[in-house]
C-alpha cells in the first residue's frame, strides 16, 4: 500500500544505539580467532590466519511511493587458511559450535597436506605487518528500525522527484550495515576492527 505522510517527520533525529555492546562483541571474536590459531598449530600448521566476522543490516527499497522491499540481514563467517611450508588449504563455516569449529581447521589442514607446493604461498613475514591500528571513526551505529528506515527510503524518493519528471528511472533505496571482524595470523600479530556502512541509490 502508498505510505504517506513521511515528509513530516523528522528523519535527522534517529538516535544513536545507546547499548553499544560492538566491542565486547569484537573482543569474543578476537579470543574465537585465536582459539583457532591454537588449533591449526596443534595440526601441525606452520603458519595460519583466521577471519572471524558478523554484520547486520537492513535494506529498504521503494518505488513510486511504494515499499517493494524490506530485508533484514544478520550474517556471520568463519574463515580459516592454514600452511604447511608452501603448502595451503582453507575452510570456512557459519557454525559456532566446538565440533564445527574443529571439524573446520581440520579440513583446511586435509586439504593443505594434499595440496601441491606453491612457492608464492604463505604470509607475509611478521615484521612487515601492521602493529599500529589507528581509530578511523567509522563506527556510528544508529538505532535505526524498520518504520525509520521506510520513512527515509520514501523520503529520498520523493526528493527524486524532479530527476524523475526529466525522464530519470523511478525508485530508490537505501542500506544500512554495521560489521565487526576479527582477522589474526599466526606468527604475526591479533587485528580486528567495526565499521558501518551507509549507501543510498
Amino acid at each position: 500500500a502508498r505510505i504517506t505522510g513521511y515528509k513530516d517527520k523528522a528523519l535527522n533525529a534517529t538516535a544513536l544505539t545507546s547499548a553499544d555492546d560492538s566491542l565486547a562483541r569484537l573482543e569474543r571474536l578476537e579470543a574465537l580467532s585465536q582459539r583457532l590459531l591454537d588449533r591449526a598449530r596443534a595440526h601441525g600448521a606452520t603458519q595460519a590466519e583466521v577471519s572471524c566476522s558478523e554484520e547486520t543490516g537492513l535494506n529498504v527499497n521503494v518505488r513510486l511511493g511504494d515499499v517493494e522491499t524490506v530485508e533484514s540481514t544478520r550474517d556471520r563467517g568463519i574463515g580459516v587458511t592454514v600452511y604447511f611450508g608452501k603448502r595451503k588449504g582453507s575452510a570456512s563455516t557459519a557454525d559456532l559450535r566446538e565440533e564445527s569449529l574443529e571439524a573446520t581447521v581440520e579440513q583446511a589442514c586435509a586439504i593443505a597436506r594434499f595440496t601441491e607446493d606453491d612457492e608464492a604461498a604463505g604470509l607475509a613475514d611478521a615484521a612487515l605487518m601492521a602493529r599500529e591500528f589507528p581509530d578511523l571513526d567509522v563506527w556510528h551505529p544508529w538505532a535505526l528500525d524498520m518504520d525509520r528506515a521506510v520513512d527515509m527510503g520514501l523520503a529520498c524518493e520523493g526528493a527524486g522527484g524532479e530527476a524523475r519528471a526529466a525522464g530519470g528511472r523511478p525508485g530508490r533505496g537505501g542500506s544500512w550495515r554495521r560489521a565487526r571482524c576479527a582477522a589474526p595470523t599466526w606468527p604475526g600479530l591479533p587485528a580486528g576492527g567495526r565499521g558501518v556502512a551507509v549507501a543510498g541509490r
